[in-house]
């Protein structure tokens, strides 16, 4: 794969746009969908440059869109957005300074705030963006949306699996009758609940704006012992208990000690004045997306997730990242079925 560069028409922009030549660039080497650029002028300010994967989820206007937005809102703890160019598909934010915060050392004060900053943005009512924003990405209007989420991911799974091109670890899984586990944990969660509540749609009035990738690996703990949320690509209207249940049950918040997932709930529902018929909603929303991780696993091994995977990282390994992916699917899974 090429090496990872920033172009010069990119850094001219920028420069301009800024009044300030950009003396260093680095590049940032993550697990994400984009490329990653640290920005130094000469006066050793720092900028956060993005460029954003051209695949269809839109993910510079969600982010860049949903940053301004709820910048204007009063939001402090996310980056500062300070130019898009949507024809090459790139933007400018600040850097933010902060180190990666650990499942094992949060405590409640940690909670909290990540609490906060949800709750501040479920709060915000529909009026106050009227139709500015489109459906988040994998967006949940319905319990019916959740498991088209599910279906959807295992279609493509499944259709890479009895491909030629598929490796052989990929067919051997799919051969395990796995698909039949997955649905069957699907229809198992759903036992008590009838068509029409799985059919039924949220009102207008219960959808808010959900960060999307709400999780651990997307907050950073600044000096000052604030959380920035970073990462708002599949920021968009949804339903508000998915974010939190998307919280939980998140591939990297599987270390977080079942005390703190508790008080998270808990702080979020009082909060939020959360009535117990949604309570009960929430707890199938919690078992089908852990259930969708299952399919989140599979997928990522299909072309679709491997192009993006390979823009962001030149040094992209297929094979490290395949089993990385199937070991965590295959815990997940022994998981659910206990």
């Amino acid at each position: 794969m090429p090496r990872l560069v920033v172009d010069d028409l990119i850094v001219r922009k920028v420069e301009k746009n800024l009044g300030r030549s950009i003396s260093k660039i680095y590049l940032i080497r993550h697990e994400g969908n984009n490329r990653l650029f640290r920005l130094r002028d000469q006066k050793d300010r720092d900028y956060l440059l993005k460029i954003y994967s051209s695949d269809n989820d839109r993910r510079l206007q969600r982010e860049y869109e949903g940053i301004t937005f709820l910048r204007k809102e009063g939001f402090e703890n996310i980056p500062i957005p300070y130019l898009r160019d949507s024809i090459a598909n790139w933007a400018l934010y600040s850097f933010e300074h902060g180190k990666k915060i650990s499942v094992f050392k949060l405590s409640e004060k940690e909670i909290d705030r990540i609490v906060g900053f949800l709750v501040n943005v479920h709060k915000i009512l529909p009026s106050k963006y009227n139709n500015q924003f489109r459906s988040a990405n994998f967006a949940c209007f319905s319990i019916r949306d959740y498991l088209n989420n599910i279906s959807f991911r295992l279609e493509k799974f499944t259709k890479f699996a009895k491909s030629e091109q598929s490796p052989y670890v990929v067919k051997q899984i799919y051969k395990q009758k796995i698909i039949e586990k997955i649905n069957g944990l699907v229809q198992q969660s759903i036992i008590n609940w009838s068509e029409n509540d799985i059919n039924k749609k949220l009102r207008t009035n219960e959808v808010r704006l959900n960060p999307g990738d709400f999780s651990i690996q997307n907050m950073l703990l600044k000096p000052n012992m604030e959380i920035c949320f970073l990462d708002l690509e599949y920021f968009g209207l949804d339903d508000p208990l998915r974010g939190v249940a998307g919280f939980l049950m998140h591939d990297k918040s599987m270390g977080i000690p079942n005390n703190l997932k508790m008080y998270f709930e808990d702080m979020y529902f009082s909060k939020m004045k959360i009535y117990e018929s949604q309570k009960q909603r929430f707890v199938l929303i919690k078992k089908l997306i852990a259930i969708e991780w299952l399919s989140i696993y599979l997928y990522s091994s299909t072309p679709d997730k491997l192009k993006i995977r390979g823009f962001s990282d030149s040094d992209f390994n297929y094979s490290e990242y395949l089993k990385k992916q199937l070991d965590k699917f295959r815990v997940r899974l022994s998981n659910l079925e206990k």
